[in-house]
């Protein structure tokens, strides 16, 4: 199907939608689909259905197994449609309708688009938001009217459409934000002489985002290395270190979150919310983990240290690891803990803690004293106000994207758009940035 078509497919469907009076349900009643469906890799008790897919024209997929129209969808759920495809989101906030090439990653309050095109109409009344790995957009309804807008992300540049109300966009490096109104489009570029310094996360492989810091911390990623900021990505197999006033909180797709202390290093290795198969490496320093459920067949969260290996199913808890060995507390559920040399393991529940020797020997369980547990608990606390004031002044690619507005362009012809004759060293805004 070519661009042409399937612009043609996403404008008819979205138009049916936005048709007045028209029920959210329509693109599902259309496609004559059963909302009841749930597809293989589906969620469980602990986690709620967030909505449903259908499949428009073409193959899609849901954490990489066929997506089936009707299929019940989840957050942390990665959805990746076809070269020649179409799908359609119905989420609780609006609508999100994909085209061809596009992967994105569901949120509780929107989407996270890694690559390609979507059309989202949002509820009036509710609040569905968009962001990419540069930019983020936030729909504005105007009198109690639903909003609609398009949002393509290409290499080296992201593009929004306003096609009811009012997209507000918010680029990385550049803390305004710019009204793009209903027929207005805004294009974002970042390539720049930094755009090598910082590579962009493998496509479906982006497992969270730093969520704030004390500085120090440094990510690395294959060959490239770089200072961490808040919402800087985290991928795969992207390394943490932090120094010696360091610390970070990283958030997980799935909702869990990491705080790394001091004088640490931490690679994350996976981390696939779709499937519950997260495997992290502690190979230095202080590491508290808060962990959603893991609830799924064959679900797997581990933390491993040089000593021993962590497994969890779903808590709250502490490891420490260096040459004198590896502790763990457990603030929160059960962890087992694992002697990588011996194959020894110990079950560890709230209040408890397991020490494991440079000779691979285990002792515990047993309480862990309250000094102890506000050592751990403090030793990797990320306090958010002391985070404000230590932030680095700089975005977090240490470069500022450039937003360009543009007028009376029409969604699915934005593609199409490239303003040459504009200059591009500082943005030209049309309703101008919200202070």
């Amino acid at each position: 199907m070519s661009p042409r078509v399937l612009r043609g497919v996403l404008a008819t469907v979205l138009a049916v939608v936005l048709a007045p009076g028209a029920p959210l349900s329509a693109i599902s009643s259309a496609s004559k689909v059963n909302p009841t469906t749930t597809h293989e890799q589906g969620g469980s008790a602990e986690r709620a259905p967030l909505g449903v897919a259908n499949v428009l024209e073409g193959l899609a997929w849901v954490n990489q197994a066929p997506l089936v129209s009707g299929a019940t969808i989840y957050v942390g759920d990665r959805v990746h449609v076809g070269e020649k495809a179409a799908a359609s989101l119905q989420l609780p906030s609006g609508q999100v309708l994909a085209g061809a090439g596009s992967e994105l990653f569901l949120r509780p309050s929107g989407v996270r688009l890694e690559k390609g095109i979507i059309q989202v109409r949002q509820t009036a009344g509710a609040a569905l938001g968009i962001e990419t790995e540069t930019f983020r957009v936030q729909l504005v309804a105007a009198d109690g009217k639903a909003a609609a807008a398009e949002v393509n992300v290409g290499k080296g540049e992201g593009r929004v459409v306003a096609v009811l109300g009012t997209a507000e966009v918010v680029a990385e490096g550049d803390s305004r934000t710019y009204r793009v109104k209903s027929g207005d489009g805004a294009v974002i570029r970042w390539d720049g002489p930094d755009a090598a310094r910082v590579p962009q996360s493998p496509v479906g492989q982006t497992a969270g985002e730093v969520s704030r810091l004390l500085p120090a911390v440094r990510i690395v990623r294959g060959t490239n290395e770089w200072a961490a900021a808040a919402e800087s990505p985290v991928a795969w197999n992207d390394e943490l270190r932090s120094n010696h006033g360091g610390r970070a909180k990283v958030l997980l797709l799935d909702g869990s979150t990491l705080n790394l202390g001091s004088d640490s290093t931490l690679r994350v290795q996976q981390h696939d919310p779709g499937t519950q198969q997260t495997q992290l490496e502690l190979s230095l320093g202080r590491l508290r983990s808060r962990v959603m459920r893991q609830a799924r067949p064959g679900a797997r969260f581990e933390v491993r240290t040089p000593m021993a290996s962590a497994g969890v199913v779903g808590t709250d808890f502490y490891l420490f690891s260096d040459a004198s060995g590896t502790i763990l507390i457990v603030f929160d559920g059960e962890v087992r803990l694992t002697s990588l040399l011996t194959g020894q393991m110990l079950l560890a529940t709230s209040g408890q803690k397991i020490v494991v020797s440079p000779d691979a020997s285990m002792s515990g369980p047993v309480q862990a004293t309250p000094e102890e547990i506000r050592e751990a608990q403090s030793s990797t606390d990320v306090p958010e106000e002391e985070a404000r004031r230590k932030a680095a002044p700089t975005g977090r690619r240490r470069r500022a994207a450039v937003v360009i507005m543009v007028s009376g362009v029409v969604a699915g012809t934005i593609l199409g758009v490239w303003l040459t004759h504009r200059e591009p060293s500082s943005p030209v805004t049309l309703s101008g940035p919200r202070n």
